[in-house]
């Protein structure tokens, strides 16, 4: 996620941690979609979660978008966030 679009999805990082990430929610019998998302608009995230193709949502990276994250996170509970620690979104 995020507006970096030279970095790429075969970064090292990148593959370690979906790989992991993937072995893990298909053990415990999730299926993984895996989107790389360029905001494109204020409501790029509400787009995501009200599409009913998701049950959960596993954010990597931030970006500038930690505005919008805040606000989709108010309503929807099954987000998660990997990157900047914000203390006031700790639950």
């Amino acid at each position: 996620m995020g507006h970096a679009r030279t970095q790429h999805l075969t970064d090292p990082f990148f593959l370690t941690l979906l790989g992991f990430l993937a072995d893990l929610l298909v053990e415990r019998g999730y299926d993984i979609l895996l989107s790389r998302v360029i905001p494109d608009a204020d409501d790029w995230l509400e787009r995501v979660v009200d599409s009913g193709r998701i049950d959960g949502l596993l954010l990597v990276g931030q970006s500038d978008q930690f505005a919008v994250i805040e606000r989709v996170a108010q309503r929807y509970a099954p987000l998660v966030v990997w990157g900047r620690i914000a203390p006031a979104s700790i639950t």
